[in-house]
């Protein structure tokens, strides 16, 4: 297969920009999407300056005039719900149809890995994926995209949740829609924008950052490094790269010989169309070749060979197709019909993608061979399934391509063994900002092609990346609300933060162990201080010894009932009791304290109880010497009155104030339960 050096396709990106081209729109605009009902939605893309776009949708017809930068918007007239699938036509010089098209309600899920967590991963994976036939839930899976500066568009698609395709699905993110789904009766869009591991920082504009004085120093010299970077001669930094390409192009072509040149697949036919592979074993793909039951893969280093048949229907004949086969671990060189298509070597985070020629494409029964390289640790061909299709792509205007699946049986048989390590592409010269921990290298990346696209409010889960430093998250998650809300420009859209879990061991000894509980504090004071928040607490749903609770149902279920409580106006708790106020009262002979609370009401949270029908545990109180002993409390109409036999004089009271507070019972009625706190 024919492929452009990175330096031309940078060419040809360059003389499109300048010339613009077609009427475009980004990836978030397409197929299966949800649009947000009750709203004037926007649609928007690039066009020639100065040509009309002219867009259609559910008997409304809008044109608008693209601006001298070639970009445009319409806003749609706000729609009623509608699980009607219709098409979206978006005509310029050209015509791009969207279908399968719903209207309904579109939340934006975000944060790291709790957030990021898959359906196939979390408790009960094989029962819920079973039961995931939900095609009015659609989810948009944002690639991960750290970038230096904000971006139009980014790689990912909508997928209609069902069996096949809910088990990558953020599990918190499908378990809110789903509650949400059976109480409203609406299609539910899920913006999955997600990526393990990260702190808060690059998930929130520059521009804000810069005009928060807490960070105002370090954002203005990025975003110095930034403007003289983007400013550097662009032609010279081509041409270097095309030199680094050329040379590693060179040397993978090398290897691969040197791997092949006596392997059992070459010299037998392995690759060849006819081969006989009926004696081979089978694997189920994706996966790695240490889960493939029965077999000796599992200490494996070398090449692997997979095959798989795939129908050609009369449709696809003599047409250009993609194949995507997700992510390899480590390297591939493939094969359609014994012709070479493409290879990538020692790439194994990147999704593959290769263009099948239509010269080869032959309706009737054709086969892919795959050469797998490991050359040390695990190997194989790990996904996710979503992301393994065969999809042509030059189908006449009008028609929409259908696509098959490659999940599912392959057949592999071991080619040469002990293959050293192929050698590495050479990274693209680092933009300052660009690492996914850099300031805002998320927000550009992965939050700002999702601008302006009509929701109905954002939630969010993270925080353990930045558990070490509570303090300046009291400062940053305010930040980033309002910063995702001005970018958005639909007002104060809800904002629903999920507090940390419980984690690590248990500490019985100490009342005011601190630690997490310090950032969970800082979480709360988001919900406390900036409008429309709202908090789900798990503090009892955590895994002492996992930083990834599996239970996620809980999770989104108390996502929605917050959702549904203010956002649809019913009537049920939205959240666990709050503590809201202390004063000091006299309880049995004994100085205490009477603290009162949010979410504790009996009309509609069911008052304030403990989860044992015990007295409520879990809360610590001192004197003016600052050392914290055990409390007793009871709940005297809706009111907790804490209190200490040996701390005559208190001037503290925390509840669950640990990183793993496991002695505490304090919910309402509700069984939702009570966030930690402190008073001093």
């Amino acid at each position: 297969m024919k492929r452009h050096s990175t330096a031309t396709v940078l060419l040809l990106l360059l003389h499109a920009t300048a010339v613009f081209g077609e009427v475009t729109v980004p990836s978030i605009i397409s197929d299966n999407m949800v649009l947000q009902r009750g709203m004037a939605a926007p649609i928007w893309g690039r066009a020639i300056p100065g040509d009309t776009v002219k867009v259609t949708f559910a008997g409304q017809e809008h044109e608008v005039v693209a601006a001298d930068d070639g970009t445009w918007m319409i806003r749609l007239e706000p729609m009623p719900t509608s699980n009607t699938p219709r098409s979206l036509v978006i005509e310029a010089g050209n015509r791009i149809q969207i279908d399968d098209v719903l209207v309904g309600d579109v939340w934006v899920c975000s944060g790291q890995s709790n957030m990021e967590w898959p359906v196939s991963a979390s408790a009960d994976a094989a029962a819920e994926i079973k039961a995931g036939d939900h095609p009015d839930i659609r989810m948009f899976m944002v690639a991960r995209n750290p970038r230096s500066t904000a971006q139009y568009s980014v790689q990912g698609r909508w997928d209609v949740c069902s069996p096949s395709t809910v088990g990558a699905f953020s599990a918190v993110g499908y378990y809110m829609a789903r509650t949400l789904q059976q109480e409203l009766g609406v299609p539910l869009g899920i913006l999955n924008t997600t990526w393990g591991g990260t702190r808060i920082e690059p998930w929130i504009r520059l521009d804000d950052l810069v005009e928060h004085p807490a960070f105002t120093e370090r954002a203005s010299a990025l975003a110095e490094q930034v403007a003289a970077h983007e400013n550097r001669d662009e032609l010279e930094r081509m041409r270097q790269r095309r030199k680094q390409m050329e040379a590693y192009s060179r040397t993978a072509n090398a290897y691969w010989a040197d791997v092949l040149k006596d392997d059992p697949g070459m010299s037998g036919g392995w690759i060849e169309q006819g081969f006989d592979d009926s004696g081979w074993p089978t694997m189920d793909v994706p996966t790695l070749w240490k889960d493939v039951a029965g077999s000796d893969l599992a200490s494996f280093d070398g090449v692997l060979w997979m095959r798989r048949a795939i129908g050609i229907p009369v449709m696809w004949n003599g047409r250009d197709l993609q194949l995507d086969l997700g992510r390899i671990d480590d390297s591939d060189m493939v094969f359609f019909n014994g012709t070479r298509i493409g290879m990538t070597t020692e790439q194994h985070q990147r999704s593959r993608q290769y263009r099948v020629p239509g010269t080869l494409v032959e309706t009737g029964m054709s086969v892919l061979a795959v050469a797998v390289i490991d050359a040390g640790g695990v190997g194989g061909m790990t996904g996710p399934a979503s992301a393994m299709t065969v999809v042509p792509i030059n189908l006449p205007a009008g028609a929409k391509p259908p696509f098959a699946s490659l999940a599912g049986p392959w057949k592999y048989m071991k080619g040469s063994s002990g293959v050293r390590r192929g050698p590495v592409v050479p990274g693209l010269e680092a933009s300052p900002g660009s690492s996914h921990s850099s300031y805002a290298a998320l927000y550009n990346g992965m939050v700002s092609p999702l601008v302006p696209y009509g929701i109905r409010g954002f939630t969010w889960y993270q925080g353990e990346s930045n558990s070490r430093e509570p303090e300046p998250y009291r400062e940053l998650l305010p930040l980033l609300i309002d910063s995702w809300r001005s970018q958005w420009g639909q007002g104060d859209l809800p904002f629903g933060i999920v507090q940390l879990a419980s984690f690590r061991a248990p500490n019985p000894h100490n009342p005011n162990e601190g630690g997490w509980a310090l950032l969970r504090d800082a979480q709360l004071h988001a919900r406390r201080t900036v409008e429309n928040t709202g908090l789900v607490v798990t503090i009892d749903i955590g895994d002492a010894d996992d930083i990834h609770p599996r239970n996620k149902q809980d999770v989104g279920k108390r996502l929605a009932m917050w959702a549904l409580a203010t956002s649809h106006g019913r009537t049920n708790s939205s959240s666990g009791p709050i503590a809201s106020a202390r004063v000091r009262t006299n309880h049995k002979g004994h100085e205490a304290f009477a603290i009162t609370f949010e979410h504790a009401t009996e009309e509609i949270d069911g008052g304030l109880v403990t989860s044992d029908g015990r007295s409520p545990r879990g809360l610590g109180i001192c004197g003016p010497d600052g050392i914290y002993h055990w409390a007793s409390a009871e709940i005297q109409d809706n009111t907790l009155i804490v209190w200490s036999d040996v701390v005559k004089d208190p001037v503290s009271v925390v509840y669950a104030w640990s990183n793993n507070p496991d002695r505490v019972n304090l919910t309402n009625g509700s069984g939702l339960p009570a966030t930690p706190f402190r008073f001093d």
